[in-house]
């Protein structure tokens, strides 16, 4: 899941199509997650920054 030049959509879309749905067939006891934030919006270094919006609706999404 970690490439470059992704959209608020395909990081939605990978959460929505492939994590959630193994997470329900695995069904972990804990699950540890390494997040990076050099995909947010205001890093000077990517142009195809993740807003704000994206974050929410993994938040949403996980819930």
């Amino acid at each position: 899941l970690n490439c470059a030049l992704n959209t608020e959509g395909d990081y939605i879309g990978a959460l929505q199509h492939l994590v959630i749905p193994i997470a329900l067939e695995y069904q972990p006891d804990l699950v540890l997650v390494a997040l990076g934030l050099d995909s947010a919006y205001y890093d000077d270094l990517l142009e195809h920054g993740q807003a704000i919006k994206a974050h929410g609706s993994c938040d949403t999404e996980v819930e």
